[in-house]
């Protein structure tokens, strides 16, 4: 007995040592990519997902004879290397994982290149070295005496190996479900996923989901649910009266500032302001100091999308990509309504984030881009700002009024060396980093915001405008939080700090005389600002997310991985921990907060749901075809 369990051990070692290779080798590589996104812990629950994930793969090469074996196992561990590579650079910057849908993007991909290039360490590289140093080892034993294994084997090995992989991984894929309701089917936290069931479990779940998606969309929505969503939506179509139709008349400027932090107003680098003319501007604003950015993979392009919809970004890709064909009941089309002329500027080229379409459907009238302004500087990614934001006050004093112009700073762009090298602005202590590169390239872009403030102020279009401003995502990605944290002396360095304090962006409002100025300390972001300027103008918006900030008494921010805040509790979901706000401790969940989180992850559902079955489209079709 122990004899012939010896020769079955020595054959499986002479003929199927590329198996062997194959299991150590992604085993490894995938172990240590999901230590790397989990910390020091790791579940042990994810051994199994990822060895049931590795039996599939491998079951399959063996029904091929040895040589086609080889080929298909290399080109797996060549595939498998490639997106643990993809999805590390993807994490650095997004605090996610790459998905089949931001393919969709990969137009973009030229125009950040250098972003890309900035968030690649040598070290990536290693994940790839077997791929090279395999290559004559696979020879070698492509060229050996092949397996004379039959068919008839070589089909029950693939059915036994098959069959534990499936049952294995779908236990583990149960479990994750039963553990999180929705999670699978939203996507909204991919690192989780990747942690609990192995980043090729992860990858797998998203491509069934787009496939399911595609079936969905050709499916209808049952009136049931719809009538659901209707409601959701009609049920934030008033909160109060204060500041209702303050606007009317009156143009609306919308600066989206790139990048632009919380963190840096009113901070001194080295005795140096940051962000001068910032902090002198605010003062005259009512200020929000509590209002995060809730983007997605879109960035910039769901900053704009949330700012003029009030919808969340697309749960995978980017929604100006995705669906830029749908119908909308955007900012710009009630503008229009009311006789507003609706402008975008903004120094890239037209076609960037499908601009040229979205802006169109988002109901603006006219596009400036770089290819119509004058590109006489180019910093970064596009046009200066030095002399994009001279252009746009030009403009703005030609246009038809009321306007409604919707303005997007650039120069500030991840990874900030093109606009740090157009200042002298000290950063000792960080010079050459990260960090050091973004308070040099803020502090550019708020030189040339103070002399586009002092035009704004010089020519009178204050004095009939309402101005609001806000940063559009995040600007020093969580791999470099270590010297942010040393930056502003942050001592409590965990993820809910990062969130609270760390996902904030600037929000001001600019009325006429500097009225109203003062800071209001409301938990709220993008997704409230359109509901907000829907009050202020008198615009008829039923179907939006957001709250209207001017008279919202409770907070209300969720972000698309499933974190939330109402003002009182914070939920981070990476960790899927709950947190009081004025203590910081961490607490255990009432019945209320549970509830209220699983209202949070129906609203992510209704918004998806939204998007994906075009249904304004048809709200609105009902609604005119009710007032005919």
């Amino acid at each position: 007995m122990r004899s012939q369990i010896r020769e079955k051990v020595e054959y499986a070692l002479k003929n199927y040592v590329d198996v062997f290779i194959f299991l150590f080798l992604v085993f490894t590589k995938s172990m240590i990519f999901i230590k790397i996104l989990a910390g020091n812990y790791v579940s042990p629950s994810v051994k199994y997902s990822l060895l049931a994930s590795l039996f599939i793969m491998i079951s399959i090469s063996l029904l091929f004879k040895t040589k086609g074996r080889i080929k298909f196992l290399y080109a797996m561990d060549f595939l498998v290397s490639f997106v643990i590579v993809a999805d590390l650079t993807y994490y650095r910057f997004f605090k996610d994982l790459i998905s089949i849908n931001c393919i969709r993007n990969l137009g973009e991909v030229g125009e950040v290149g250098d972003s890309v290039g900035n968030l690649l360490r040598f070290s990536d590289f290693l994940f790839l070295t077997d791929v090279v140093l395999l290559i004559p080892v696979m020879i070698y034993f492509r060229n050996r005496k092949p397996d004379l294994a039959v068919l008839k084997k070589r089909i029950i090995a693939f059915s036994t190996l098959f069959v534990l992989g499936v049952v294995v991984q779908f236990i583990g894929v149960r479990a994750l479900a039963l553990e999180q309701p929705g999670l699978l089917s939203s996507l909204r936290n991919k690192s989780y996923i990747a942690r609990c069931i192995g980043n090729i479990g992860y990858h797998g779940v998203d491509i069934y989901n787009v496939i399911a998606t595609e079936i969905r969309k050709s499916q209808k929505l049952p009136e049931e649910k719809k009538k659901k969503i209707e409601k959701v939506l009609l049920s934030n179509k008033k909160q109060g009266n204060k500041f209702a139709n303050i606007g009317e008349g009156k143009n609306l400027i919308i600066l989206q500032i790139e990048s632009l932090q919380q963190f840096v107003i009113n901070r001194k680098v080295n005795g140096q302001e940051i962000t001068p003319n910032l902090n002198r501007f605010l003062k005259k604003c009512m200020y929000f100091d509590n209002f995060y950015y809730q983007v997605a993979a879109g960035n910039t392009s769901d900053a704009e999308f949330m700012t003029n919809n009030s919808l969340y970004p697309a749960a995978t890709g980017a929604a100006y990509s995705i669906y830029a064909k749908n119908d909308l009941d955007s900012l710009g089309e009630k503008l229009k309504e009311k006789k507003y002329y609706t402008s975008v500027f903004h120094g890239n080229r037209r076609i960037f984030w499908n601009r040229n379409i979205m802006y169109n459907t988002e109901g603006f009238y006219h596009f400036y881009s770089k290819e119509e302004l004058n590109a006489d500087e180019i910093v970064g990614m596009g046009i200066s700002d030095r002399t994009f934001l001279p252009q746009t006050l030009d403009k703005l004093q030609t246009l038809q009024k009321p306007y409604y112009s919707f303005v997007i700073t650039l120069s500030s762009h991840f990874p900030y060396r093109a606009a740090a090298a157009k200042t002298d602005f000290d950063v000792t202590g960080y010079e050459g980093t990260d960090v050091g590169n973004y308070l040099k390239a803020i502090h550019y872009t708020d030189e040339q915001l103070g002399t586009f403030f002092k035009g704004l102020e010089d020519k009178g279009i204050l004095d009939n405008s309402i101005l609001l401003m806000y940063g559009d995502h995040s600007a020093i990605p969580q791999s470099d939080k270590s010297l942010l944290y040393k930056l502003v002396g942050e001592e409590n360095q965990n993820d809910y700090t990062w969130y609270k304090k760390y996902q904030k962006v600037p929000f001001m409002i600019h009325f006429p005389k500097n009225k109203y100025k003062g800071v209001n300390h409301l938990y709220s972001g993008e997704m409230d600002t359109y509901p907000t300027i829907a009050n202020m103008f008198g615009l008829k918006a039923p179907y939006t997310m957001g709250k209207d900030m001017l008279n919202s008494k409770q907070g209300n921010v969720t972000f698309r991985n499933g974190s939330f805040t109402d003002g009182k509790v914070f939920y981070v979901s990476t960790i899927d921990k709950y947190y009081d706000i004025k203590t910081d401790e961490e607490i255990k969940p009432t019945k209320a907060v549970l509830e209220e989180k699983n209202r949070r992850q129906q609203q992510l559902e209704y918004s998806d749901d939204i998007l994906n079955k075009d249904l304004l489209k048809e709200f609105n079709s009902e609604n005119n075809s009710q007032t005919k």
